[in-house]
């Protein structure tokens, strides 16, 4: 009787071990997706960000054109021709490469986030992995140890003078000896 006893309490420990480990992952879990909900709300704040700012700058672009524009009627210069040409070009080429270089940091920003996202679904998995490893090698170990698999009657009973199993069924069902 006291080897079932101990298997019972030894299973039940494994369960609530078990358990617990599930509850942990699941809350793992959670956390995970909160963090994937967090860097995909960062990303449409960037874009949002980085979308006003062109805005602006276009804004501000338009101004500087037409306050170039002025200054060279005022010259009584051809805005469209020579050194008055040059200056308007260079101001849009300098705007061209602002704006590139907002989208490759937006781009840069999105990436980062989305890898992260990724690592940490991967590192969920792992720990799920080994969660389960542990489990499976945990409740192996039980069932090898137990004193309910080695005692007299239990799953593995030995003649002890021969060290040899006992009972044994073949797959009819009927009850053999080795």
């Amino acid at each position: 009787m006291l080897p079932y006893v101990i298997a019972g309490i030894a299973a039940a420990g494994f369960v609530s071990s078990s358990y617990g480990r599930y509850a942990g992952h699941k809350a793992a879990k959670k956390g995970q997706r909160a963090d994937e909900r967090q860097a995909e709300l960062r990303i449409k704040q960037d874009r949002i960000a980085s979308n006003e700012q062109a805005l602006l700058d276009i804004e501000e672009l338009g101004e500087t054109l037409a306050t170039q524009r002025a200054m060279m009627a005022l010259r009584g210069g051809n805005p469209g021709m020579g050194s008055n040409l040059s200056i308007t070009n260079k101001t849009m080429n300098t705007f061209n490469k602002d704006e590139q270089a907002r989208q490759m940091s937006l781009q840069f920003g999105t990436q980062q986030a989305r890898a992260q996202i990724a690592a940490s679904r991967i590192a969920l998995r792992g720990q799920r992995n080994q969660m389960y490893g542990n489990i499976l090698g945990e409740g192996l170990n039980l069932l090898s140890t137990s004193d309910f698999v080695k005692s007299k009657g239990g799953l593995l009973s030995t003649d002890k003078t021969k060290n040899t199993p006992t009972k044994t069924y073949t797959n009819s069902g009927t009850k053999g000896k080795l």
